[in-house]
């Protein structure tokens, strides 16, 4: 399998991210795409959704930020 990516934006600037290296070895990084501000967790999650909670709430943490429906989006796989 190889590497997939799922991505959810959190308002205009700001996205979280889960890299899913194995079936049961997914890590995260955050970012800030105005100012390149970019912060990845050392941790590896066993579960696709663990991650992606996790993703959420290390963004919240990091940017100071709200969620919304309005401002944030679905997670959605990359490919670009």
């Amino acid at each position: 399998m190889g590497m997939v990516t799922w991505r959810r934006h959190h308002g205009h600037d700001l996205v979280a991210t889960v890299v899913v290296r194995q079936p049961t070895a997914h890590t995260i990084a955050v970012w800030n795409e105005s100012t390149g501000a970019v912060h990845q967790l050392p941790t590896v999650f066993q579960r696709l959704q663990s991650a992606k909670a996790a993703a959420d709430a290390y963004l919240r943490s990091t940017f100071d930020h709200m969620c919304t429906l309005e401002s944030c989006g679905d997670w959605m796989i990359w490919t670009g």
